[in-house]
């Protein structure tokens, strides 16, 4: 849903980025950083974000194992 939206806004801005009428060149420069801006956040959303969970959840692995490696030699085995 991401990729497909961010597509359909960009493809949709395509004929307001290429007007040549001087009533509409205003918007011209709006329609390119609104088109580039809805591209680049969903190259963020779909590569940063997952990359970066990842990364979180490998850092909260590690501190699980040391957290439990310092309860072991912390308390006694009840064998």
């Amino acid at each position: 849903p991401i990729l497909l939206t961010a597509l359909t806004t960009f493809l949709g801005l395509l004929p307001m980025i290429f007007e040549t009428s001087i009533q509409a060149l205003f918007l011209v420069p709006m329609a390119i950083a609104l088109g580039a801006g809805t591209l680049v956040s969903a190259i963020v959303v779909l590569s940063l974000i997952p990359a970066l969970m990842l990364i979180a959840e490998d850092l909260g692995l590690e501190r699980l194992s040391e957290r439990m490696r310092q309860e072991e030699t912390a308390s006694p085995s009840n064998l």
